[in-house]
């Protein structure tokens, strides 16, 4: 992870502890980043949380940040062939993507994407669930105690 993110140009290392790396800058998608988190359980990589800028700017083809939004989501759709389920009754517009275990790759991946307009927030999850479970099969985080 630390070497691929060291390739990675305008990314900049800000912090590590025992549960995640955090880097700031660069692009991800072809889109400006803010930060990019890594979080580990015992030494052990299981997500990734990149929060994109968000521009409050308009154009003439309307909102920057929910131009932002499609951007990312295309390019999800174009990797991973579904469209995924979108849940939009909230304050959040939140699409979620899950691709089950293959015989060349363990557990089932959660992607989510999460726009919250007025929060100023845009953010991309990815979660192996399979690695999340074995790291902490409870559920439980020193959070709930």
């Amino acid at each position: 992870m630390k070497t691929v993110m060291s390739k990675r140009a305008g990314a900049v290392f800000v912090r590590e502890n025992a549960d995640e790396i955090l880097y700031a800058g660069g692009k991800c998608c072809g889109l400006d980043v803010q930060t990019w988190q890594f979080r580990l359980e015992s030494n052990h990589f299981f997500q990734a949380n990149v929060t994109f800028e968000f521009p409050f700017t308009y154009n003439n083809k309307g909102s920057v940040s929910d131009a932002v939004t499609e951007a990312l989501r295309r390019q999800i759709v174009q990797r991973y062939h579904t469209l995924g389920e979108n849940d939009s009754s909230g304050e959040h517009n939140v699409q979620t993507w899950t691709f089950p275990e293959t015989p060349g790759n363990k557990g089932t991946k959660l992607i989510i994407l999460n726009y919250a307009w007025q929060a100023g927030f845009i953010g991309l999850t990815y979660t192996n669930l399979f690695l999340q479970d074995q790291l902490n099969p409870t559920g439980a985080t020193s959070d709930d105690l």
